[in-house]
């Protein structure tokens, strides 16, 4: 009996003891995971997108816009304020969790100033994108873009060959305070992707430019269209483009989105640039 009785005594201890053990086990791995870093994983964001009620502080809070829109797509990045005649372009270089960094260059009054500025931020994923630009002057300061749910509507070639739209092309020799009666700046899209955009100072009236090139859809559910495009320097009226390059091989490229802003698809919001300068604007169908 004495040996049974030890036998069995010995049994419950050892139980006992495997249980303390696997307790304490399983309370320190979970010490570890709460405390062994101090900061949960981050799902790595997707900056892609259009982006619309964007805010900055540029340059010591000297240039503040409330209305910079921006398009991202395939790590390129382009934002750009009317009110402020400024746009950004460059590239995302990195995003790791929600923190990202982009090398940018900064076109005023439509030509280049900076290049390769700095910028660091957060990205949440078709939400927001916050920053901070390491430039001087406008090229210095901090932005948020807020996520344009119109991003998710497909881009449709029939629904933009409307007959053009019309509206104000900033460049580097339109000025925001040409608001003449006359017709202003257009750009025709074809069903066929073909795109034509005449840039017209109003005030008087004078076709300064005629861009023409091409357009495509990079995703077929989103509302993004790439844009290429030329000098016509065949057109006699091209002389008049004094301050821009009448070199077809100098390409512009970027982007455009139809919006349903002022009506439904009546609006359209592009921007290009070719290294030295750019172009870009809200416009709509007549």
């Amino acid at each position: 009996m004495a040996v049974t009785s030890n036998v069995n005594k010995n049994k419950f201890l050892s139980i006992a003891a495997s249980v303390v053990l696997g307790l304490a086990a399983v309370i320190g791995l979970q010490a570890c995971s709460s405390s062994g870093g101090g900061t949960p994983v981050v799902e790595t964001q997707d900056a892609s997108g259009l982006f619309k009620s964007g805010t900055a502080n540029l340059n010591a809070g000297a240039v503040a816009p409330t209305d910079v829109r921006a398009f991202v797509h395939g790590g390129r990045i382009i934002a750009f304020s009317i009110s402020s005649h400024i746009l950004f372009d460059g590239q995302i270089t990195n995003i790791t969790g929600d923190d990202f960094t982009a090398t940018v260059d900064l076109y005023e009054t439509g030509e280049m100033t900076q290049a390769d500025i700095a910028v660091t931020g957060k990205v949440t994923s078709q939400s927001q994108i916050t920053g901070t630009l390491a430039g001087t002057g406008v090229g210095n300061g901090t932005f948020t873009l807020l996520f344009d749910n119109a991003y998710d509507t497909p881009a449709d070639f029939v629904k933009v060959d409307n007959g053009g739209f019309e509206g104000k092309a900033l460049t580097n020799y339109s000025f925001l305070t040409d608001v003449g009666t006359n017709p202003i700046d257009t750009i025709v899209i074809e069903s066929n992707g073909d795109v034509l955009m005449d840039v017209v100072d109003s005030n008087p009236f004078t076709i300064n430019c005629e861009f023409e090139g091409a357009a495509t859809v990079p995703l077929v559910d989103k509302n993004l269209f790439g844009v290429t495009k030329d000098l016509k320097s065949t057109n006699a009226f091209n002389t008049s483009c004094v301050l821009t390059p009448l070199d077809p091989a100098i390409k512009f490229t970027g982007f455009m989105s139809q919006l349903s802003e002022t009506g439904t698809d009546l609006d359209l919001i592009y921007a290009v640039t070719n290294g030295t300068y750019s172009s870009f604007g809200f416009l709509s169908a007549p």
